[in-house]
């Protein structure tokens, strides 16, 4: 057995095991006692309920009495039972409702003062661990919104205050902690369209490496080492978005952008679009705002008009460890490039329409 044939081995093996945590932890796929999930929803629709998110927020800090289960798609429910469909709709609305909260709670005043800022964003970090504890369709598209969230408020903080560069880098280590997972990918994508996708995986990957050989002209050694550069999880990530999306779509831009919102995508499950949108937040939060504070803290003269040459004549061209997969997979991999770009958008305003986000 070589050294692919173990990974691949460890990889279903680790997905089998994940399964089993799911259906064992989050009850929504084994059954579960009707009273402990109706005591559950109860739970949940009360603290979403009350209207404030910061009360849920407050309570996250203490204990959470009933954690937040593994909610998924309308298009994978139906294959439950009536009174786990059930209760599974009753949490996508209950994720509704939850989204909507947040969108009010997180448009931070810039004049706030940072204790108070970085509180209510350390908080944000909170719940989406919380809800992205046991990964699902549903869970992934709360999580990923709620980075987007924070990204925007935080990007806008490091460009215009100063002095807080101790406190932004321990918040970008939280976000850290949430990043983009191969086997926990393809898992839940199997999951969701009731299908094993090694035929398809595999066929993807063949594919990608014989357009190198087309259309770069590289030979069967160049492709190798291409591939080894980038890492199996690029290959493998874009295998199965190819599979996911539609005819003529780019993982660049999409052609079904408007369903990229949050709102649609809780409503209607589109695989390909949240995978489009996860891969940019991982490099929004792991790659792009961890390179605008270490630009920031280095340049003594910093402003948000700063073009190229003075970026790279201080920060240079190596991403170094901030080289994200998201980066890998976008292909962006000029270190102040990213921070132009980071800067330009700043200086436009990014709304949470750009980012899908409404």
């Amino acid at each position: 057995m070589n050294d692919n044939d173990l990974s691949f081995l460890k990889m279903k093996v680790y997905n089998i095991f994940m399964l089993m945590f799911l259906c064992l932890c989050s009850g929504f796929v084994c059954a579960k006692p009707q009273s402990i999930a109706e005591d559950q929803w109860a739970y949940w629709d009360k603290s979403i309920g009350a209207d404030d998110l910061s009360v849920l927020l407050f309570n996250i800090k203490k204990n959470i009495k009933y954690k937040w289960p593994a909610v998924h798609s309308e298009s994978f429910s139906i294959k439950l039972s009536l009174d786990q469909q059930k209760f599974q709709k009753e949490f996508r609305l209950l994720s509704i409702a939850l989204m909507q909260q947040i969108e009010d709670y997180v448009e931070f005043s810039e004049r706030e003062k940072s204790d108070v800022f970085y509180d209510k964003l350390n908080s944000m970090i909170k719940l989406r661990d919380l809800v992205s504890k046991y990964p699902s369709y549903i869970n992934w598209v709360l999580a990923d919104s709620i980075n987007r969230f924070i990204y925007l408020n935080l990007r806008q903080r490091v460009a215009f205050h100063d002095m807080e560069i101790e406190a932004s880098r321990k918040t970008l280590a939280k976000l850290d902690n949430y990043k983009l997972d191969i086997s926990a990918i393809q898992m839940i994508v199997e999951l969701e369209l009731d299908q094993v996708l090694d035929k398809e995986i595999e066929h993807g990957v063949d594919s990608f490496r014989k357009g190198l050989q087309a259309e770069m002209g590289m030979s069967q050694d160049m492709v190798n080492l291409y591939i080894e550069n980038i890492g199996k999880d690029v290959t493998v990530f874009r295998a199965i978005w190819d599979y996911l999306a539609p005819p003529g779509s780019s993982m660049m831009i999409p052609n079904n952008l408007l369903e990229a919102t949050t709102l649609s995508l809780l409503a209607k499950r589109e695989l390909s679009l949240l995978l489009w949108r996860m891969v940019y937040t991982d490099y929004y939060i792991r790659t792009a705002l961890p390179l605008l504070v270490k630009y920031k803290e280095k340049e003594k003269k910093f402003s948000i008009n700063d073009d190229y040459q003075k970026i790279r004549l201080t920060l240079g061209k190596d991403m170094g460890k901030y080289k994200s997969l998201g980066a890998k997979l976008i292909g962006q991999r000029n270190a102040s490039g990213t921070v132009l770009n980071m800067l330009q958008l700043i200086k436009r305003g990014g709304t949470e329409q750009e980012f899908y986000l409404r």
